[in-house]
């Protein structure tokens, strides 16, 4: 990277000063803008039950919209109709602080909030919104069938100050075919998971292009960089991932740290890519960055670290167009959430 150091900054969780009673949660999606602005969801805790299992009292948790400044406090974003829930979702937030996902209004809708945190519903059927450019431009999809979490069929959609348009049919797909958008770049291009990932299109100016992937296998979208590249994941039928980039629909595989012998295939994700085709994920190794089709150990160093932990970086989860990093501590990020700010 071009920096030669990071200052970490702790994400605080949203009741700090009860310790223990909520937490930074990434299991979906920490996602981060150039002003240092990262979205997500903190658990805090609404009760406690008895585990039967292990014989004790566990907590019980909601998981809230929540946007951390970059000095790491939060501020909780405008809720839905349903003021305790887990069923919320935040999936990107853009360089203006727009943050897009998901939220009760009863059922689970297409969400948008402000910078100033005040929630606008995108459309009144199930659904989600996945992503944001800096445009204003929303991409995801709507339940045609089912329920949000088991949905037998979706569909692409997209949404321009306050007008949803219908993706999936651009795609050609009959109604009993499924789809999700999952990325749209700064020109308006939207990449498009087809039928539970089984193919994946870049769809621009009404004119879809496939992704290659092997027979057989499934693609995971990341990012759709700006120029046209995109950045995810083929997973081979052991259920494997192999972090790749497709170019002008053409699949490179990228570099990964060789599994140990008894491992039939990579052990490596990317989690997240930037405007501009830097992605940042973990492989073997430990967190790892790709950039220009190479793959390089994150080992540049970071000061403000707690010193009371005593334990590496063990995850990136998301990276800013400028080179922001959200990072966790520890295997998987289980100590502690935390944004990393470049120093040159």
């Amino acid at each position: 990277m071009a920096q030669t150091s990071y200052q970490y900054v702790a994400l605080v969780p949203t009741t700090s000063a009860s310790p223990g009673l909520s937490r930074v949660e990434a299991s979906l999606g920490l996602h981060v803008n150039r002003s240092g602005k990262v979205a997500g969801l903190a658990f805090v805790k609404s009760g406690v039950y008895f585990n039967w299992r292990g014989l004790r009292y566990d907590a019980t948790y909601n998981a809230l919209p929540t946007v951390w400044s970059p000095t790491g406090q939060p501020t909780p974003l405008e809720l839905g109709t349903d003021k305790k829930t887990s069923t919320y979702a935040v999936h990107g937030i853009n360089n203006a602080g727009l943050v897009v996902g998901a939220s009760p209004n009863p059922n689970t809708v297409p969400t948008l909030w402000n910078a100033s945190g005040k929630r606008t519903v995108l459309d009144q059927r199930t659904g989600r919104a996945r992503a944001i450019n800096d445009s204003g431009v929303v991409v995801g999809s709507v339940v045609t069938s089912g329920s949000l979490e088991l949905s037998a069929l979706q569909r692409a959609t997209m949404w321009r100050n306050g007008v949803a348009t219908d993706l999936h049919a651009q795609l050609s797909l009959g109604p009993d075919r499924s789809s999700v958008a999952r990325s749209i770049n700064a020109s308006g291009a939207i990449a498009i998971q087809v039928d539970a990932d089984a193919q994946c299109h870049v769809l621009s100016q009404g004119v879809a292009q496939p992704l290659a992937t092997p027979p057989g296998h499934r693609c995971r979208i990341v990012r759709l960089a700006d120029d046209g590249r995109v950045y995810g994941d083929v997973i081979d039928a052991l259920g494997y991932q192999h972090p790749t980039v497709w170019t002008q629909g053409q699949a490179q595989p990228l570099p990964t740290e060789p599994p140990p012998p008894d491992v039939p295939g990579p052990l490596a994700l990317m989690k997240a890519a930037n405007a501009s085709g830097v992605a940042v994920g973990f492989d073997q190794s430990g967190p790892v960055v790709w950039r220009n089709g190479g793959q390089s150990a994150f080992t540049t160093p970071v000061t403000g670290l707690p010193r009371d932990i005593g334990l590496p970086i063990g995850s990136i989860e998301a990276i800013s167009d400028d080179g922001k990093l959200v990072v966790g501590l520890g295997p998987r990020g289980l100590v502690g959430w935390g944004l990393l700010l470049p120093r040159p």
